[in-house]
């Protein structure tokens, strides 16, 4: 006759205590990766609308202005909900008639972007040969006020990611 082992109590206590210990340490670990997943693919995001909008410039051999806005381009120092790339034949920087758009690109609603460029405008222009012409500036990443990740674009157009500087505000 075989003999029946069973598990007791006490062990059972503990292979509970031990998974819960395991699971404390383990779940706000998962938390805080997809919060920099999150982070990295908006930064992503926001680096294929930049080029798509030089691409479009040299290609099209247009200008192509970049804002924010669900319709028209809002002025406002946050980027947030949608981004707008346009050729802007007027080059004022706004959407109005003439203007077709190009692309449209949602953002997430806790993720936003904040401009910053050496003029006081509320849009990216590129212009048909891929520089900014005096529209260099930055982008910062803001979640929740704090400041996460920069995109800093220069006057030749290209760009580049960074941390963010020390005097770097997203309120």
């Amino acid at each position: 006759m075989k003999n029946m082992t069973g598990k007791s109590l006490l062990e059972a206590l503990l292979c509970l205590a031990l998974i819960s210990i395991f699971s404390s340490v383990t779940i706000p670990a998962i938390g805080l990766s997809l919060e920099n997943q999150r982070r990295q693919s908006a930064t992503i995001q926001m680096l294929g609308v930049l080029k798509f909008a030089r691409g479009q410039a040299v290609f099209g051999r247009q200008k192509v202005s970049i804002c924010h806005g669900s319709v028209n381009c809002e002025r406002t120092g946050d980027w947030s909900q949608q981004l707008l790339v346009f050729s802007d034949i007027n080059g004022n920087g706004l959407l109005d008639g003439t203007d077709t758009v190009l692309r449209a690109e949602s953002i997430g609603h806790e993720i936003y972007w904040k401009w910053a460029g050496l003029r006081s405008t509320q849009y990216l222009q590129f212009e048909p040969d891929g520089t900014t012409l005096a529209f260099n500036g930055t982008f910062t990443l803001c979640h929740e006020g704090k400041p996460f990740k920069q995109i800093v674009i220069n006057i030749a157009g290209r760009m580049r990611t960074q941390p963010p500087s020390s005097p770097t505000s997203c309120s």
